[in-house]
């Protein structure tokens, strides 16, 4: 395909206590991209890039039948979803040089890795061709949104292949899944009627973005 994993390096994750993303760097897997060229992924990412749960996005066409018309349109979802978790982590890692009214970093690298689990994943949910005609019939009270069903099989891919302790050694809480879902289909509030921690944090960026470039 036009997207292929260079395995550089890899280290053992044995044992309990849990790995500082830091000191992971070394680890980074490189994946060739046409778009983006050379993209350096935490061993993490690459974990749910292996799992049957992700690759199949490979057989999903991202842009579904305009390669009908199109013949060059023929890139998938999975390529996508590649594209979207790079682009989202050097969004993020820009936005860790921001500081808040206190000179406190705004984000840190595990919000980092959070980002760009979020971005891998938000496509999870996508289905075929045929999701066009299934859109166009359904009732509006039998509808489910493809992010619902990304959030989803999200939580299906994580404990199907045993990845929960993995994120835990990577230092990522329950409140860290929470994070990843929120991002992958935002809510405004939750069910008790609180504002969604998601867009506690986007505000606060927003706002040191638009005070950055007065």
């Amino acid at each position: 395909g036009a997207t292929e994993s260079v395995r550089e390096n890899q280290r053992s994750m044995q044992g309990t206590e849990a790995v500082g993303i830091n000191e992971m760097e070394a680890g980074l897997d490189v994946f060739n991209d046409s778009v983006h060229g050379h993209m350096e992924f935490h061993p993490l990412l690459v974990k749910i890039i292996d799992t049957p749960q992700f690759q199949r996005l490979r057989y999903i066409k991202q842009l579904g039948g305009a390669y009908f018309v199109y013949p060059g349109a023929t890139h998938s979802r999975f390529e996508h979803s590649l594209g979207v978790a790079y682009l989202a982590g050097e969004l993020a890692q820009a936005l860790k040089t921001k500081h808040d009214e206190e000179g406190e970093n705004l984000i840190d690298e595990k919000d980092i890795l959070c980002v760009q689990i979020a971005g891998l994943c938000h496509d999870l949910g996508e289905c075929n061709i045929f999701t066009i005609k299934i859109r166009s019939t359904c009732h509006y009270h039998y509808y489910i949104s493809h992010e619902q069903i990304s959030i989803e099989m999200f939580d299906h891919l994580v404990e199907e292949n045993g990845l929960k302790p993995v994120m835990q050694l990577y230092g990522l809480s329950d409140g860290d899944l929470i994070f990843i879902k929120e991002m992958i289909y935002p809510k405004p509030r939750d069910k008790h009627g609180n504002v969604s921690s998601v867009f506690v944090t986007l505000k606060s960026v927003i706002i040191i973005i638009g005070c950055s470039s007065c």
